[in-house]
């Protein structure tokens, strides 16, 4: 690695200065989260959906990003959906599976794109345990991707100039 004779103030100092940089810095805000507890590979996966409607015009009209989340490995997936119901989203999961990696339970948040009977029907044909949550913590493993997901995308596009995600998901 290549020393540099610059101080942290001076890096700090030229980052403040880099409109990718100080656009897209996260707030950082710490609460308590509930563990989740896994046993391995393809024990417990979580997904949700991200919203990238308001960009689909420049990306094929896909409108959501399926998010898949390994809780062991950390693995996720990113599937382009055009729209929200149970058909597109057994599509994503039949592409997802056959790959060779079925988990043995998926945790969701209570959205109808998860609940309904074509993704329950796909989800009890590969013998696969659905639960969700009653609380608002939701799947946070999936959602702390998803967030970490729009700000790389979002810092792409501004260091891009750009708004077509398709071709880099």
């Amino acid at each position: 690695m290549r020393k540099t004779k610059l101080s942290q103030r001076e890096v700090e100092k030229f980052l403040k200065q880099q409109d990718v940089y100080t656009l897209h810095k996260p707030i950082i805000r710490k609460f308590t989260r509930r563990r989740v507890y896994v046993k391995g590979i393809d024990d417990q996966w979580q997904i949700d959906l991200v919203d990238m409607r308001n960009l689909s015009q420049k990306n094929n009209h896909y409108n959501y990003i399926l998010t898949i989340i390994d809780c062991f490995s950390k693995y996720a997936w990113g599937i382009p959906i055009k729209k929200k119901t149970g058909e597109f989203i057994s599509e994503a999961f039949n592409k997802l599976f056959k790959g060779e990696r079925i988990p043995k339970k998926i945790q969701s948040d209570k959205g109808l794109e998860f609940v309904n009977k074509t993704t329950q029907e796909l989800f009890k044909k590969h013998n696969i345990h659905w639960f969700t949550t009653q609380n608002e913590t939701k799947a946070q493993i999936v959602e702390r991707f998803n967030r970490t997901l729009r700000g790389l995308m979002f810092r792409y596009f501004t260091a891009n100039q750009t708004k077509i995600w398709i071709d880099v998901l």
